[in-house]
């Protein structure tokens, strides 16, 4: 390791009841000094690996349980084919009213 690059801490060194830093707001520089990232070299995989155990490999929402395949794949068709519906519904209704001799 660099002697530069940023050490992760423990979870248990972390105190519970202090408040999540806005990472909106703050400039680039705190931004990786709070995440503990290295811009020269990135994040090693080492470093991958320790925040996955500090904060778990679960990319979501926590407690809400991720939706099988074909679930997400009906919600898309659905999705898509009310927005091919509406659309169809629209050009048609923008048809009558702007071009009134198009419709016999």
């Amino acid at each position: 390791m660099t002697p530069n690059k940023l050490e992760a801490e423990p979870a248990s060194a972390k105190p519970t009841n202090t408040k999540a830093p806005d990472l909106a707001s703050a400039s680039v520089p705190d931004t990786l000094a709070t995440l503990k990232v290295n811009l020269d070299i990135g994040l090693a995989h080492a470093d991958v690996d320790i925040r996955r155990k500090e904060n778990g490999s679960f990319v979501g929402l926590p407690g809400l349980t991720p939706l099988p395949r074909w679930q997400m794949l009906a919600i898309f068709i659905y999705a898509m084919v009310s927005c091919l519906v509406v659309n169809d519904v629209v050009k048609v209704v923008m048809i009558k009213r702007l071009v009134p001799m198009a419709v016999a």
